[in-house]
């Protein structure tokens, strides 16, 4: 088999639209190269339901990350391969303290290697065995209550997560604290992906993206590529950077590079 290069992407601000969704031509160039053998996944910090609505007409054959790269996805099955767990312990912990905030929760799991979710606004709605396998958990507020809401969370000191603070995609005053297992990370995704895709089968890895949580995904690929307005922290590991322009300069790219090592990708 020819080794080939692998391309992985972020998806919001990176290789999506301004809609948040994948453009026609863009969909329609991606899954052309993909039926050539090019190999084309994805990294996100969204969940598994809202990433897969949005890539679900791509056809892609190799496992994708999701949850900022906590867990790893079979794309086409919808299955679990790998993941991360916030411990049962400290996910009590946390929605303890979400919920005195009058936040409602959503919280993603593990059940039969396929990622449920569960909204809970009360206590009593977490008395449940099939929750022990925490993926994420969730809590959207306003501009003006997230620092609050972040202080809560961090002054206990919860053992195995980590916190972060997204804007939703269409409303900026909205914003989501996410929290994920402290071992959730876009490297050890790529590192992941490559292991179970097969290191032989794989020459070089090229990462696309934009913010902070891709700079450990830039570190462990071979070439990181920057997409449009991108931090100074990921600009220290960005070998160059393209327009943004929803995911048009990407394919480019890639249609360039495959076309430059003679279709071998």
């Amino acid at each position: 088999m020819i080794n080939k290069t692998l391309y992985i992407t972020d998806l919001d601000d990176t290789f999506l639209n301004a809609e948040a969704a994948v453009g026609r031509d863009v969909q329609e160039r991606l899954n052309c190269l993909i039926k050539k053998g090019v190999l084309f996944t994805f990294i996100t910090a969204r969940d598994w339901d809202s990433a897969h609505t949005i890539m679900k007409d791509s056809l892609i054959n190799i496992p994708v990350a999701v949850f900022n790269g906590s867990v790893v996805m079979d794309f086409a099955r919808k299955k679990i391969i790998t993941g991360n767990y916030i411990s049962r312990t400290s996910g009590r912990k946390l929605l303890e303290i979400l919920l005195k905030n009058r936040t409602i929760v959503t919280v993603n799991y593990n059940k039969n290697s396929e990622v449920h979710r569960k909204v809970i606004d009360c206590d009593h709605e977490w008395i449940s065995g099939e929750m022990d396998n925490i993926l994420s958990c969730s809590a959207v507020t306003s501009t003006s209550g997230i620092a609050g809401l972040d202080y809560q969370v961090r002054k206990r000191s919860i053992p195995g997560i980590t916190i972060n603070i997204y804007s939703d995609p269409f409303d900026k005053d909205i914003k989501v604290l996410d929290i994920l297992p402290s071992q959730a990370s876009k490297g050890a995704a790529v590192r992941m992906i490559r292991k179970i895709f097969g290191h032989d089968r794989i020459t070089s890895t090229v990462a696309f993206g934009n913010g902070d949580n891709d700079i450990e995904m830039f570190k462990a690929a071979d070439v990181g590529i920057g997409v449009g307005e991108t931090t100074a922290g990921l600009n220290k590991y960005a070998g160059f950077h393209l327009a943004y322009d929803g995911g048009l300069s990407i394919i480019d790219y890639i249609e360039h590079d495959v076309k430059w090592k003679g279709g071998k990708g």
